[in-house]
């Protein structure tokens, strides 16, 4: 692990004379409810916590974050994404390595309306880390003169009824299951750990 090798190249070159880290390693499993419980028993310890890596999800780095300034803890992200965690005044120890999923949403516009794509539909998961992109990448198409004719919110158990629902009322995005392929459609997916347009 690359955070297991710093921490060793620190200590062995004394950058911080007097001080020797240790590094922890919990897994959070990405669950809010573990990641809290686990930085507390950390807190509790003996030792002393001024630093916090992690985590890759934002739901666990949203909680932490609205957690660790009461212990003065700097909390960095190597892989949370979501733009809420972008607001200084509510996570201001909170730093990341990996932009927000909203950074690319004006090239996104500006993509489509290049190729003159004057209408499209957003469907995104619902969850406030997918919300948010979609929401500024919805304000971004209004400044291009491009349309959003529909917002579909799904959750992981009924995507399939909501491209569905997209098939029926005629939208220009849909799915290759439901026959939404092709050179009318256009599939502009944000890199996720999860392939699930794979599963259909």
């Amino acid at each position: 692990m690359a955070a297991n090798l710093a921490v060793q190249h620190v200590n062995a070159l004394n950058i911080l004379p007097g001080y020797k880290l240790i590094l922890l390693i919990n897994d959070t499993q990405c669950d809010p409810g573990v990641a809290v419980d686990r930085l507390f028993h950390a807190i509790y310890s003996k030792m002393t916590v001024f630093m916090l890596l992690g985590s890759g999800c934002s739901n666990v780095s949203e909680a932490l974050a609205q957690v660790v300034p009461y212990w003065n803890i700097i909390q960095v992200s190597y892989g949370s994404k979501s733009p809420a965690l972008s607001d200084r005044r509510k996570f201001p120890l909170f730093f990341r390595t990996a932009a927000p999923d909203s950074t690319h949403n004006i090239a996104k516009a500006r993509f489509i309306k290049y190729h003159k794509w004057q209408m499209v539909a957003a469907f995104s998961q619902s969850e406030n880390r997918y919300l948010l992109p979609i929401n500024h990448l919805i304000t971004e198409l209004e400044k291009e003169n491009v349309t959003c004719i529909s917002t579909v919110t799904f959750s992981s158990d009924n995507y399939k009824d909501q491209l569905q629902l997209l098939k029926l009322s005629d939208l220009p995005l849909k799915a290759h299951e439901l026959g939404m392929f092709g050179a009318e459609y256009v599939w502009i997916i944000e890199n996720r750990d999860v392939a699930w347009w794979e599963q259909m």
